[in-house]
């Protein structure tokens, strides 16, 4: 039975059962119930130590046990693949999301085992979420990881972040953007297009414990460079499209190539991002190129009211006109 009482504990003895066994924790190996239940019970111990509680050097040894992990997971990412390659499928985004899967899951399992010093240590010290948001502007996310401690799930999303993340973060981008403009041309396979999903997921998810600008990462390394490569998209389909001289076929083209574009966000970017990859594709393709719109107007009206042939398909010309015009305000219709 797991004693109450606080009593003198060897730390580096109850150390070196408790790094063991979160070895196994976050690498997802299985964990007997009474190990789990010792370990739980050591790490209350040091909690309570007497004379002198250890939850402090707990923590810290905690968290340069997860930072050596981590970068050993880091090379494990890398593995043999050069990381200035754009191949969305050279292997890389694989490993890092199978490496992600592991450690996603293995530290929530940790943040269990810790709950005692989450809950008596490290919410003692933590700066309150009112705080957060209606406090001074010195409560930032960067000056609160250097002002308080982290719950241990939480350190270990850091962890990962900065220690993996972070110098991979070109790699990441690079195959991640490459994989989203492959998908415009072509339906990936369902094993490739959840391991494109995840990898983008996973930018959202790393910071999924922030009050403010929990959305950092990911609109640093998906969104931002995303809507950069969709916008060279764009301009030079809409170019290619008008020069072809038939503003039917653009009208089209364009309407057909904005749904698609919408589904492609909706399959794999998160949910925030919908009104910024539609207005992207809409500023590229339409706003841009209003004027040769409206020059193309008054022709198809008058054509619309003919009586031949012709004359309904310009009326459906201009329903589509309409479809893709109205969602930009008066200005675009008038």
């Amino acid at each position: 039975m797991m004693s109450l009482k606080p009593r003198h504990v060897n730390f580096e003895e109850t150390w070196s059962k408790l790094r063991e066994t979160i070895s196994g924790v976050v690498s997802l190996r299985a964990v007997e119930r009474a190990v789990w239940n010792s370990r739980f019970s050591d790490v209350y111990a040091l909690c309570v130590a007497h004379p002198e509680p250890m939850a402090d050097k707990l923590y810290d040894e905690t968290k340069s046990f997860l930072e050596e992990h981590v970068s050993g997971m880091l090379q494990r990412v890398k593995g043999s693949t050069p990381l200035e390659s754009s191949d969305y499928n050279d292997g890389l985004l694989s490993r890092y999301v199978t490496a992600w899967r592991e450690y996603s899951q293995g530290v929530q399992y940790l943040n269990s085992l810790y709950s005692y010093l989450n809950l008596q240590h490290v919410k003692r010290h933590k700066v309150s979420e009112a705080e957060v948001i209606y406090g001074s502007s010195a409560h930032t996310p960067e000056v609160e990881k250097l002002n308080r401690q982290l719950e241990v799930g939480e350190l270990g999303l850091v962890i990962w972040e900065r220690v993996l993340v972070q110098p991979l973060s070109e790699a990441l981008t690079s195959r991640i953007i490459s994989g989203l403009n492959a998908a415009r041309e072509l339906n990936h396979d369902s094993t490739t297009a959840d391991i494109l999903r995840t990898s983008i997921h996973s930018t959202v998810d790393v910071q999924s414990y922030r009050v403010r600008s929990a959305l950092e990462l990911y609109q640093e390394l998906v969104v931002e460079p995303y809507l950069v490569a969709a916008t060279a998209h764009h301009c030079a389909l809409a170019a290619k499209l008008l020069d072809s001289g038939d503003v039917s076929n653009f009208v089209r083209h364009v309407l057909d190539g904005l749904e698609r574009e919408i589904a492609l966000g909706n399959k794999y970017l998160h949910s925030s991002s919908s009104e910024a990859v539609r207005a992207c594709y809409e500023q590229a393709c339409i706003e841009a190129h209003l004027p040769a719109l409206h020059a193309e107007v008054d022709r198809l009206i008058k054509e619309a009211a003919e009586d031949n042939p012709r004359a309904e398909e310009r009326r459906a010309d201009l329903k589509r006109m309409f479809v893709l015009l109205k969602p930009l305000g008066s200005n675009a219709l008038r």
